[in-house]
């Protein structure tokens, strides 16, 4: 279920959490970074600190890392990010991987896996003014 929170300074925190990977993306997640269909959503929220709203989502899937690497960097590229870094270190027994990109927004994508379950994280920020 969803759950709401807003501090006296009216920064504002709200979190979905199902663990049969039934939550839903935060309000106002870019649909064009919304996870690939094979991820279950385990988890998301939304913060808004000074004005900044920050989504953040966890997922995991049984697609090999590498593979959800490549389709993420090509689902940033598609939908107009520039990817500032990235790394991959994967085996047989998981590995880590990371994508940060800009755009429309500032993301970064950490990817881990056991061998068997990829776990995926996306933290969407909108960029600060400047």
């Amino acid at each position: 279920g969803k759950i709401t929170y807003k501090d006296e300074d009216g920064n504002e925190t709200q979190i979905d959490v199902n663990a049969d990977g039934d939550a839903s993306l935060p309000d106002g997640f870019p649909a064009d970074l919304a996870p690939p269909d094979n991820v279950s959503i385990i988890s998301s929220s939304t913060n808004t600190v000074n004005g900044v709203k920050s989504l953040f989502v966890l997922g995991e899937t049984d697609a090999s890392m590498d593979d959800m690497f490549e389709g993420i960097k090509n689902q940033l590229d598609g939908a107009g990010y520039t990817i500032v870094s990235e790394t991959n270190s994967s085996s047989a027994d998981g590995g880590y991987a990371g994508i940060v990109a800009e755009g429309d927004y500032d993301v970064n994508v950490s990817i881990s896996s056991d061998g068997s379950t990829t776990s995926i994280s996306f933290s969407v920020t909108e960029p600060a003014a400047d």
